[in-house]
């Protein structure tokens, strides 16, 4: 099972409190861990249901629609005004977390080491 990192987001100047609102709630998600498919699932909808949220509770604006890209290793939702490419509200990338390091303490050598190295390590690849 696949786990992801946002990695970064990209919020570009409000056009109006709809944009700004949407910006404020996506911020939060800035750097978090997502630890498998059904959670990155979910929080997709969950983006979603707030972008269709503010478009409701702003009806004479234009609608904000989610566009994503997925290569299987990395990805990005854009969300921008339907219909125009150029006023985008933000960018949100996310890589696929290609493994974790952990330290291990017991594959400690009896030899003497320097108390700053750290040799005993594993690494795993999900």
């Amino acid at each position: 099972m696949a786990a992801y990192f946002i990695d970064y987001i990209i919020n570009y100047s409000a056009f109006n409190k709809k944009g700004q609102e949407l910006q404020d709630y996506i911020r939060q998600f800035n750097q978090r861990f997502v630890p498998d498919d059904l959670s990155m699932d979910a929080f997709k909808a969950d983006v979603e249901n707030e972008i269709a949220s503010l478009n409701e509770k702003y009806p004479h604006t234009i609608p904000m629609e989610l566009d994503h890209y997925n290569n299987g290793v990395y990805g990005a939702w854009m969300v921008r005004v339907k219909g125009y490419n150029d006023k985008v509200v933000f960018i949100l990338s996310w890589k696929k977390v290609l493994g974790t390091y952990q330290f291990n303490e017991k594959s400690l050598s009896n030899e003497k080491e320097s108390e700053n190295s750290c040799p005993a390590t594993h690494l795993s690849r999900t």
